[in-house]
């Protein structure tokens, strides 16, 4: 499985030498809001300046040309829709704690505080072009919605080392490594609802957090569709609900690079993740186009030779899966307590996990209500 293009050094060295940040304070009445407008021309982040936890910055239609950094609590940015207002690479960088002459790491730089930044909120805006598109690192109950992140060369929104949270109705397409990412989070709390991802390395990546909820969403020509990874960093992947998700066609190929293995072809991956429930998806026509070490519509696969851990007592079950190569759900057999009741599916590895007779069947071409543990 693909690891994320310095998704951990690029957190470590944005959070090392912050003792100088500003800390975010306690949000005040929301009676005392004020709203700052931001026209074309001016400035966002002057807005942000300005404003005092708990306000809103109103951003009108029109492209700006800005990278923004958000260390105060409660604070919204809202677009007037993400076909509307439109957020580009600027010709100068603003220096801010994810920004600095070499580059800009995100668009939109929330936290990376000593403090967790609690209560922000993104929604109804374009970002394009960027290195990463929203960027929020050490922050707390953030909501991203009605967004659209387009063609930022690694991440669409990155989620890293924070808690709870609302991703919902976005759209991500064209990143190398994940549309929209959550890792190093040991209690994200966090709900993915609604979003449409593709075209990316992975769709929608968890890598090394837990608790979480992943629900609704459409994952569609990428290389994988959904990917739960545990890499064997402190924490886990674990305790995460994939319920409802239309995962299919995912058959984009991603070479082979410094973060792993060429692959191509899975609409749900579990590397390593222990404890998640795949519950009532589609999961069709993930076929690989190119080079890859696993391929299928639902896979199951250790990461102990990446330093994480086999994956073990995972619930799947009541998916729909069909035409998916080589099968349609298959676990390489590493790990214990996985269980797999009622998939309606054709082909299995090993042979039993879809069928009705709630035994181990020896074929691989039985369809209807099952029951299995392996």
């Amino acid at each position: 499985m693909r690891r994320p293009f310095s998704a951990r050094s690029a957190a470590a060295m944005l959070v090392t030498g912050m003792a100088a940040a500003i800390i975010g304070t306690a949000a005040p009445a929301w009676a005392g809001r004020t709203t700052h407008t931001v026209h074309p021309g001016e400035s966002i982040q002057a807005a942000i300046d300005a404003s005092r936890p708990g306000d809103k910055i109103k951003i009108k239609a029109g492209t700006y040309h800005e990278n923004v950094y958000v260390n105060k609590d409660f604070i919204e940015l809202e677009g007037d829709g993400a076909h509307e207002t439109t957020l580009l690479p600027p010709a100068v960088v603003a220096p801010n704690p994810c920004a600095d002459a070499s580059g800009i790491f995100g668009a939109v730089c929330v936290g990376f505080s000593q403090n967790p930044v609690k209560g922000f909120e993104l929604e109804d805006m374009r970002i394009e072009g960027f290195l990463n598109g929203a960027f929020l690192v050490n922050t707390e109950g953030a909501e991203v919605d009605h967004m659209v992140f387009a063609n930022n060369e690694v991440y669409g929104a990155f989620y890293n080392s924070s808690t709870g949270g609302d991703y919902h109705d976005n759209i991500a397409y064209g990143s190398a490594e994940a549309g929209l990412y959550f890792g190093d989070s040991p209690n994200a709390d966090v709900k993915v609802e609604d979003n449409e991802v593709y075209g990316n390395g992975n769709g929608l990546f968890l890598r090394d957090a837990a608790n979480g909820r992943v629900e609704d969403n459409h994952a569609h020509d990428n290389c994988i569709g959904i990917l739960v990874l545990n890499t064997g960093e402190p924490g886990d992947a674990s305790r995460w609900t994939l319920d409802d998700n239309r995962v299919v066609h995912n058959d984009k190929a991603c070479p082979a690079g410094d973060e792993g293995p060429a692959v191509s072809g899975i609409g749900i991956a579990l590397a390593g993740a222990t404890k998640v429930t795949v519950d009532d998806n589609t999961v069709d026509d993930n076929v690989p186009s190119g080079p890859t070490d696993a391929s299928g519509g639902i896979v199951l696969v250790s990461t102990i030779d990446e330093g994480g851990t086999p994956a073990s007592d995972n619930r799947i079950t009541d998916n729909h899966l069909d035409g998916n190569r080589p099968f349609d759900i298959s676990d390489d057999g590493a790990g214990t307590g996985n269980r797999f009741d009622d998939n309606r599916c054709e082909t299995s590895s090993p042979a039993g996990l879809c069928g009705h007779d709630n035994g181990h069947h020896d074929d691989q071409t039985d369809s209807g209500n099952h029951d299995s543990r392996v």
